[in-house]
């Protein structure tokens, strides 16, 4: 029986893959404690990248996901309406910054189960898209609104749905992607979640979506309002 603790890192837009502060920080960490196994879960913009490192010999395991890539669901969602009404609800509770039960959504929402598709082609979904675009959007086509939301709704979906490596803790150097899917891993799995944050996430995010001169001003606030909705929910 191996007794030796596991840890997972999560990561996103870092180590293995870019060099620099925090990607040093978590080679240094790995390489000073060989007593530990630890597995790496990359959260990636594109599968082209290469290793910028080598991997230390406890380095177990190391599991990629490119953020934009559309999976195919392996398992159903669990009492599909329910959930669906949850994340409606959801999307009320982040404009009143409401708190949000995330136990309550995750648990409809099995790992390797992705909403692309229902959120959109339900009649809960297509309600809440009509009357978002209407609040947000009434000076652009609603073509216009849907693709920007399901632009940046899908990348969520992935996190959500990503299949993390086993492990006993579960440590987050961001908030954001890497964020949620360590706090969706401490839900489902009841393991610990650790996050060390290294920088200010949700505004570096912020400065990047403010200098990107081909969103518009409404496709900006959607962006804004899901990083910083994601940051609150890693720190809860």
């Amino acid at each position: 029986m191996n007794s030796r603790i596991r840890v997972c890192f999560v990561l996103e837009g870092s180590y293995p893959f870019i060099t620099g502060g925090v990607s040093s920080w978590v080679h240094d960490l790995i390489q000073g404690m060989p007593e530990i196994d630890f597995v790496l879960f990359s959260i990636s913009p594109d599968n082209k990248q290469t290793l910028k490192y080598e991997l230390p010999e406890n380095v177990v395991e190391h599991k990629d996901i490119v953020l934009s890539e559309i999976k195919k669901s392996r398992k159903k969602i669990k009492g599909k309406i329910k959930t669906l009404k949850l994340i409606k609800k959801m999307h009320v509770d982040f404009k009143s910054k409401a708190h949000t039960d995330m136990d309550e959504l995750l648990s409809g929402i099995p790992e390797g189960s992705y909403l692309y598709d229902d959120t959109v082609y339900s009649d809960i979904g297509w309600g809440m898209l009509g009357t978002a675009n209407v609040k947000n959007n009434p000076m652009y086509p609603f073509s216009d609104y849907f693709w920007a939301w399901r632009s940046s709704h899908n990348m969520i979906f992935t996190v959500l749905g990503a299949e993390p490596p086993v492990a006993d803790i579960y440590h987050a150097v961001s908030t954001g992607y890497a964020g949620l899917i360590a706090l969706a891993a401490k839900i489902r799995h009841n393991k610990p979640f650790l996050l060390t944050e290294h920088g200010l996430y949700h505004k570096e995010r912020e400065m990047e979506l403010r200098k990107a001169q081909f969103i518009r001003g409404y496709q900006r606030d959607m962006w804004r309002s899901e990083e910083h909705t994601s940051e609150l929910q890693s720190h809860s």
